[in-house]
Parts: C-alpha cells; structure tokens; sequence
C-alpha cells in the first residue's frame, strides 16, 4: 500500500508539470495569432490607400498585391503552422502524457507483477514448509534430570536413564548398573572401585560412623567404601574391629590373625592389659599396644605371670609351680646333656657339677625362664642363691616348686660360695623334702630332712 501511495503521487505530479508546459505554450501561440492580425490589418490599410491615390497604378499595386499576396500566402502558411504545432505540440504532450501514464502504469503493473511474483513465492515457501512440518515427525523432547516413575527415582542425560555413579551438588549418587534405579538406604557395589558403600534415604553417599539396621560400620571419609578390620576412630579414641567380610562392628571375644581380642561390648573398643571374661571365668591380659591376648610367661609391673598357651588364662602359683615339677619328673632318666644346652643359650657353665644347670634347664624348657633370677643364666648356684637372697625371697619354709638350696665343704669353701648345691622342690612330707636334683650318682629324687645342716634355705620363684 506504501509504495503504489507514492506512485500515485509521482502520477499527480507528472500530470501537473504537462498541464503547466502546454497552458505555457498555447499563451504563446495565442500571442503569435494576434500579431497576424495586426499585419492583416496593416496591408488592408496601405492597399486602399493605394487605391484611392492613382487608378494608374493598378498594375504596380497589382504586382504588389501579388507580390504581398504571395507574402501573406507565406506568412499565413507561416501563420498557420504554429496552430498546427499547437495542435500538434498538444498532440504530443497528450501522447508523451499517455505514454508516461502508460510507463507508469507498466511500472505499477511491473511492480504489481513483481510484488504478487514475491507474494505467490512466499506462499509457495510458506506452503512447502508447511508440508515440510506436516511430512516431519514431531521432535521427541529428551529427558534431562530427576524422574520419579511409580515410585522409582531415575536420572535422565539425554533422554536416556544414567547408570553408575553419578556427582551432582557435591554428592555421590548410585544408579543401578542394570535398571537405573537410585539406590536409596542400602548397600552398593562399585565394581569399577572394588568396594562397597552406602546410601542414605535420599541416596546420598554416607561417609565416616554409622549406624545401620542396628549395626555400626565405618565409611572411609573421602571415598564412602566400607571399612574392614581393624580401624581407629579418633572421636572416641579407641580402636576398634569390623567385620572382615560384612564391615560390621564386632564386639566382645574375637579371634582375628591368629589371636584372640577382646572388644567391649557396646562400645567395640579393643581392651588391652587384664580383663576379665564372666563367660568363662577367667582374667586374660592383652598386650598393652596391640590389644592382642598374651599367652604364657609376661613380665608384668615388675612381676612374671604365666598365661595358659590355649585359652590365654592367668595361672596361679600353684599351678606354675606344678608346671615345673612336671617338666622335672618329665627328664629323669633321659641322660640330657643339660650343660650344652646352657652353652648354647649363652649361659655361665659352673665346673663344680650340673646341679644348678639342671634347675635353670627345667625351668627354661616348662617356658618359666623368666621366673628363674628373672631370666638370668647361670650354672652356679650361689650365683641364684645371692639374687634371691639380697630380694629377701629366701624362706625356710618350703613348698612343691620352690628352689631347695644346700651348702656343703668343699669348693664352696675354696672360693668364698654361699651355696653349693640346688635342686626343685617336688615335695614335702612332714619334716622332709623331696628333691629332683643332679647328684654324683645321676638325676632323680632325693629325700632331704628339713633339718639337715646342708639346707641353707628355700627360694620362691612364683611369689
């Protein structure tokens, strides 16, 4: 509409300039008839002037009437032609008029033409797009993000359920390898990090303590992977031992590598040192760094304890002491050459006889060796006799495992000995004792009178 406004105005204008030329050049020739006139007129005059003058004169005013004659012929043929060039300029300007119109019209046709060629294009554009949609199947929008369906949470990532470990806003989530499930309260399997790990209500992944269908498990910081054996937690600074198949808190008597535990109940802590277990009544000691349970002679504040080598249960003095009596009566009449057992444990030989090499023999092979001058090794028996006597542990009164001590002339003499001869206690019967002792006469029980003059005394080991 904008541009066929402009074309009509363009038309107004043309038409107005043409009107203005023509009306310009009809002023002019009207002009030019009116001079014609006036010469008409002149000619008119003079002729009839000449007239009345002189009748003789008809021939010269016939020839020049002639010759005027043939002038007005001329100027009227030149008279007439600027009508003719009126009508013709007129003409003219009608056909230059009618031409233009005709160009413009052509144009406005053109443009017509031109513009209903872009309107027919256009909607033939229009239309094959729209056939285009019509043949085009509707674009599928891809899912992205959370979904819940039926009660099952999923993760879209283009448009396809995501499997695996996923991180989104700092946490670590499971789908389900094979479904694509969120994995919410439970256990998961991370086959690509070989380990298990757990995910709360929301399916986050949990990490450090925690407690889980009534049991305690330990989720490494930093990774979430469930945690096995034994494990430190420094909020309660106690140690502590998880399952090495389930990850799960253990509690109470445990045999884990080998070794026995003990971890308190309700708490999971490895006990150490002495510890009493109710079940089986017994005091058991663990070892004060590693919490394991110690098993035979421990040298504990000062003082030596024998733990039995299965159960790990203290034994009392008397059942130390029916220990070595054992392993005494145990090596009568096997010849053992006690004194190169002495040497290659590094020990002092004494040359004056076996007697106290046989006592630290026996004690050493029943595992009391500590027992023994507190582990000292010597074949000398005043050398055992001064180490309990300077500790005040030398009594007359003798018991079943205790270290009879004797005196006689002799090399004891000779060298300033407090003591001679030694042999273990294996009984006492009113005033009496038994003894197994090396003699010059071989290994076996002796009786002794607790009155001899010889005894200088009795050494308790266990006290």
């Amino acid at each position: 509409m904008e541009e066929g406004g402009k074309m009509q105005f363009r038309k107004f204008v043309k038409t107005i300039v043409l009107v203005a030329a023509v009306a310009f050049v009809y002023h002019g020739e009207v002009q030019a008839m009116d001079g014609t006139e006036n010469v008409y007129s002149t000619i008119e005059e003079q002729n009839e002037l000449l007239e009345g003058e002189s009748d003789g004169e008809n021939i010269l005013d016939i020839e020049e009437k002639e010759e005027k004659s043939d002038e007005i012929n001329t100027d009227d043929s030149v008279i007439n032609n600027p009508q003719d060039d009126m009508q013709a300029g007129m003409d003219s300007t009608e056909e230059t008029i009618m031409d233009e119109k005709e160009i413009d019209e052509k144009e406005i046709d053109e443009k017509e033409i031109d513009s209903s060629n872009e309107t027919n294009n256009e909607i033939v554009e229009t239309e094959k797009e729209a056939e285009n949609l019509e043949s085009k199947e509707p674009e599928e929008v891809k899912l992205q993000g959370w979904k819940n369906e039926e009660g099952k949470t999923y993760y879209y990532k283009d448009g396809e359920k995501y499997k695996g470990e996923l991180y989104e806003n700092g946490y670590w989530y499971f789908l389900d390898s094979d479904t694509g499930e969120l994995k919410r309260n439970g256990f998961a399997y991370l086959r690509d990090n070989n380990k298990w790990c757990y995910y709360n209500k929301t399916g986050q992944m949990l990490y450090g303590e925690a407690c889980i269908n009534a049991g305690w498990y330990y989720l490494t910081p930093g990774t979430g992977a469930v945690t096995y054996k034994f494990q430190y937690l420094s909020d309660g600074n106690k140690w502590v031992y998880y399952g090495a198949i389930d990850g799960r808190m253990n509690y109470g008597e445990q045999y884990i590598d080998a070794g026995w535990y003990y971890l308190t109940p309700g708490t999971g802590a490895v006990d150490y040192e002495w510890s009493y277990i109710p079940t089986q009544n017994k005091w058991v000691y663990y070892d004060p760094i590693n919490g394991r349970m110690q098993y035979g002679q421990h040298k504990i504040d000062g003082k030596w304890y024998y733990f039995d080598e299965c159960t790990g249960r203290v034994y009392s003095e008397n059942e130390i002491a029916n220990r070595l009596v054992r392993m005494a009566y145990s090596e009568l009449h096997k010849n053992t050459n006690v004194v190169e057992a002495i040497q290659k444990a590094g020990g002092i030989v004494c040359p004056y006889g076996p007697c106290m090499t046989f006592v630290w023999y026996t004690f050493n092979k029943a595992g009391l060796s500590g027992f023994l001058c507190d582990g000292a090794i010597t074949g000398y028996p005043h050398h055992n006799y001064d180490w309990y006597n300077c500790r005040g542990k030398i009594t007359w009164v003798p018991k079943v495992g205790d270290i009879a001590f004797f005196r006689w002339n002799g090399w004891a003499d000779e060298i300033g000995a407090s003591s001679s001869h030694a042999g273990i206690v294996v009984g006492v019967n009113g005033g009496y004792i038994q003894v197994i002792d090396a003699m010059a006469d071989g290994l076996g029980p002796h009786n002794y009178s607790m009155n001899d003059y010889a005894v200088i005394g009795y050494a308790n080991p266990f006290v």
